[in-house]
């Protein structure tokens, strides 16, 4: 939704000036810009910035894993490569407030989804893992509550 239908100042608690941006408190994804015409409702890509930079860190642990001959992570490899990529198309089409939004937060949150299962099964033995499962579910319930 490009133009925010149903919103007002009055869902602001201050009100936004000169385009610039304040938090919309019904979605943790969303943000509303103010012109001196229209709202417009452009989601908030925080939890999907968030996971790409946790997901690189993952990618990093993984590939020292790897290095030493320790192939139990190759999955997850391959898991948290389609979220970076996946969470990396999320804010892009966030940010351009393009018409297709939500259908790709879907696919972002089955995805993250994914992952999660992933990293639950090796975040015993990988502390790296246990931050993964954090940002993905944080990921996955901004991204399921955005939907709607």
């Amino acid at each position: 939704m490009n133009i925010a239908q149903g919103y007002s100042s009055s869902t602001l608690k201050t009100p936004v000036r000169n385009r610039s941006a304040k938090r919309n408190s019904r979605s943790p994804l969303a943000f509303v810009v103010h012109s001196d015409y229209f709202f417009i409702f452009y989601p908030r890509p925080k939890y999907a910035e968030e996971c790409i930079s946790t997901g690189q860190a993952c990618k990093s642990h993984i590939y020292q894993s790897l290095q030493s001959d320790d192939l139990s992570l190759t999955q997850c490899l391959l898991e948290v490569r389609n979220t970076i990529a996946t969470c990396q198309a999320l804010v892009e089409v966030l940010t351009n407030g393009s018409a297709h939004n939500k259908a790709l937060a879907k696919v972002c949150a089955d995805i993250c989804a994914d992952c999660r299962d992933e990293c639950n099964k090796h975040a015993a033995r990988h502390p790296i893992c246990k931050t993964m499962d954090y940002s993905w579910n944080a990921s996955v319930k901004a991204c399921l509550k955005y939907i709607g």
